[in-house]
């Protein structure tokens, strides 16, 4: 997992060895400072991690919008995006 803290905003490239979903578990657990396995939410509580996987693994020729597609979703107080480019995209939740 690549990934760099701007401010509130993480942003990062899923590895070629990895999942989106693990990618971002693990980008959740740097952000917090905690080991993954020791975080207070698991992310199928939020999404369905196999998927987050199948979706973003789809051959971008098969899609309407080659190259474009985003998945978003809130999970842990964070915001979540990530592409099926795979960069991804963690900042805190707006507060209601």
């Amino acid at each position: 997992m690549g990934g760099n803290g701007a401010g509130d905003v993480f942003r990062g490239t899923v590895d070629d060895d990895a999942t989106p979903a693990t990618a971002i578990v693990e980008a959740i657990a740097t952000i917090e400072g905690r080991d993954p396995t020791r975080l207070d939410s698991r992310l199928y509580d939020s999404i369905d991690p196999s998927g987050l996987n199948a979706v973003l693994a789809t051959p971008a020729e098969a899609a309407d919008d080659p190259g474009r597609l985003t998945v978003s979703f809130t999970h842990a107080g964070y915001e979540v995006t990530v592409s099926r480019s795979g960069r991804y995209r963690i900042a805190p939740a707006d507060a209601d």
